[in-house]
C-alpha cells in the first residue's frame, strides 16, 4: 500500500527532496527484500536505526541532505531502542556501510552480539 505523492509531501514535508515519492516507493520495497534476503524471519531485521537505515540506504534516500553526525552521536542513535529521525538514520547507516560491506551488517545485525562486534569492527 501507498500514499499519493502530495499526501506522502504532507504527512512528511522533512522527506522532500529530487524523486522523494519514487524513493518512498523503493524504501518499502526495500524493506520486502530485506525480509526475502533473511529467508522471511523480520526479527533477524535487526534495531530499528538498522533496518530503516536500510531501506534508506537501499533507496538512496537522503543521500545529500542526511545530517553530518559526530562518532558519539551516532552510537546514541544505535542504542537509542525508540523509533528516531530518518535522516540520522540514514547518516548512521551510511557510516557503517563505509566501513563494513552491506552483506556482512545484514548478516550480523540480528546477533545479540551485534553492538559490541559493530564497535570492535567500524573502528
Amino acid at each position: 500500500m501507498s500514499v499519493s505523492p502530495e499526501l506522502y509531501r504532507n504527512l512528511y514535508p522533512e522527506g522532500d527532496e529530487e524523486n522523494a515519492f519514487e524513493k518512498l516507493l523503493a524504501h518499502e520495497m526495500a524493506h520486502r527484500l530485506h525480509i526475502r534476503i533473511l529467508n522471511g524471519d523480520e526479527d533477524a531485521m535487526g534495531a530499528v536505526w538498522f533496518y530503516e537505515g536500510f531501506a534508506l540506504y537501499a533507496a538512496g534516500q537522503f543521500e545529500k541532505n542526511a545530517p553530518e553526525l559526530s562518532v558519539t552521536e551516532i552510537w546514541s542513535i544505535v542504542n537509542d531502542p525508540e523509533r528516531g529521525s530518518y535522516k540520522k538514520y540514514a547518516s548512521v547507516f551510511q557510516y557503517f556501510a563505509r566501513k563494513i560491506s552491506i552483506h556482512q551488517l545484514v548478516e550480523n545485525a540480528a546477533k545479540d552480539e551485534f553492538l559490541d562486534w559493530l564497535k570492535k569492527v567500524s573502528q
